[in-house]
C-alpha cells in the first residue's frame, strides 16, 4: 500500500470503528505473491456460537449459492466482506477445550494444551527478520491487576509468554524515539468555546427540578455522558502525519489513564493507528494487538459514545460470555454480548 493511501485510509477512518477502513487496498489492485504484513488481532471471552438448544452460530457466515452472507456479529463487516477469509471447523484438541484459558494457550500456539512457540514469534524470524522492530507485541489493558502468564498469547517457547506493551506513549517512543506526539489545534472559531449543552442546560435543569431521584440520577448519568463525548469531539485532533521521521498519533488521554474501562476505545485506537504507522514505515513486518485478555472484567457499558454505553448496567466481557450459551434474546445479558462482539 503506497503511503498516499495509507494516509487517505486513516483519514477516512478517524470517525469509524477501530479497525475497517485503515487496511483498504486501492480499488482493483489485486493481492499478488506472498504476504508481506500481518497483525494479529485478539479480543477476549470468544463468540455466539451454536447454542446449546441448537440455534445457529451468531458467528459464521452462509455463502448461499456462493455468495457471501454476513452473520449478525460479522455484518459490520459491510462491503469488505469480499476482502476476507472466513474459516469454519477448526478445533485446537481436547486440552481445556471450551476454556477461556485452553483457548488463549492455543491460539496462536496451534498446540494441544499450548505447549509451542507462538505464530507471531516465529513469523518474527522469518517475515520479521531485518527489520528495526522483528515484530510488534502491543497490548490495550492487557496487564490490568498485574496479569501474567497465560493472560498472554504471545510465547516465546513452549509455556513461556512475554508481557505486550499497554502504554502507547511508551510504544510511540520505542518506535519513532522521544516523547509521544502533542495534539494539533483546533479547527474553526471558538471550536473548544461553544457547548450544545449548556445551550439546553436552563431546560435541563427545569425538567430536572419535576423529577424523582431515581430519574434525576439517570439524567445526570445522560447529561455527563453527552459532555464527555462532546468534549471528545471538541477535543484538539492530532493531524495525520506526512512523515515517517515525525509521526504523528492521536492520544486524547495520560499515562494516568491507561487501565480505566472508560478510555479503552482511545487506547485501541492509538494501538492500532501505532500499528499501522509502524509497517507503513516499515519499521516492522509482524504485529500482535491484544485487546485486554481472557476472562477480561472489562466494563464495556462504560465505553462512552458507543451503542455499549449505559453506565447503569456494567456488563463485563467474561461475565457476558456466559450468556452466549443459549441465544434467549429476552435476556438482557445475552444481547449485551452480541452487541459487544459486534463492537468488537
Amino acid at each position: 500500500m503506497r503511503r498516499r493511501q495509507f494516509l487517505s485510509g486513516l483519514a477516512a477512518a478517524a470517525a469509524a470503528s477501530p479497525v475497517f477502513g485503515l487496511f483498504g487496498r486501492a480499488v482493483g489492485a489485486p493481492l499478488a505473491g506472498n504476504a508481506r504484513n500481518v497483525i494479529i488481532f485478539y479480543y477476549p471471552d470468544g463468540i455466539p456460537g451454536k447454542s446449546q438448544d441448537g440455534e445457529g452460530s451468531l458467528w459464521t457466515p452462509s455463502a448461499p449459492g456462493g455468495s457471501v452472507v454476513l452473520s449478525p456479529v460479522l455484518e459490520g463487516l459491510g462491503d469488505d466482506k469480499k476482502d476476507c477469509v472466513f474459516l469454519n471447523g477448526l478445533t485446537m484438541g481436547p486440552t481445556d477445550s471450551g476454556s477461556h484459558p485452553g483457548g488463549a494457550k492455543k491460539l496462536l500456539t496451534g498446540v494441544d494444551g499450548g505447549n509451542g512457540i507462538s505464530l507471531d514469534r516465529y513469523l518474527a524470524g522469518t517475515l520479521g527478520a531485518g527489520t528495526p522492530h522483528p515484530m510488534l507485541y502491543l497490548g490495550v489493558q492487557a496487564n490490568v491487576n498485574n496479569a501474567s502468564g497465560d493472560k498472554h498469547i504471545s510465547y516465546v517457547s513452549p509455556g513461556v509468554t512475554v508481557t505486550p506493551e499497554d502504554s502507547p506513549l511508551a510504544a510511540y517512543a520505542s518506535l519513532f524515539g522521544g516523547a509521544a506526539p502533542v495534539a494539533g489545534t483546533p479547527v474553526g472559531p471558538d471550536a473548544t468555546d461553544v457547548s450544545v449543552i449548556d445551550g439546553v442546560l436552563d431546560d435541563m435543569n427545569a425538567l430536572r427540578s419535576q423529577l424523582g431521584d431515581v430519574e434525576k440520577s439517570r439524567l445526570d448519568l445522560h447529561l455527563e455522558a453527552l459532555w464527555e463525548v462532546e468534549q471528545r469531539i471538541k477535543a484538539p485532533q492530532a493531524p495525520v502525519s506526512a512523515s515517517c521521521d515525525d509521526p504523528t498519533v492521536a492520544m486524547p488521554f495520560g499515562a494516568s489513564e491507561l487501565y480505566l474501562p472508560e478510555r479503552f476505545p482511545d487506547l485501541l485506537r492509538a494501538q492500532i493507528d501505532l500499528a499501522v504507522e509502524a509497517v507503513a514505515c516499515g519499521l516492522t513486518r509482524v504485529v500482535t494487538i491484544q485487546a485486554s485478555h481472557h476472562t477480561s472484567e472489562l466494563i464495556m457499558s462504560r465505553f462512552p459514545g458507543t451503542p455499549l454505553f449505559e453506565p447503569t448496567f456494567d456488563m463485563r466481557s467474561h461475565q457476558a460470555s456466559h450468556y452466549g450459551n443459549k441465544h434467549d434474546w429476552n435476556k438482557k445479558e445475552f444481547s449485551s454480548y452480541v452487541k459487544q462482539r459486534q463492537w468488537w
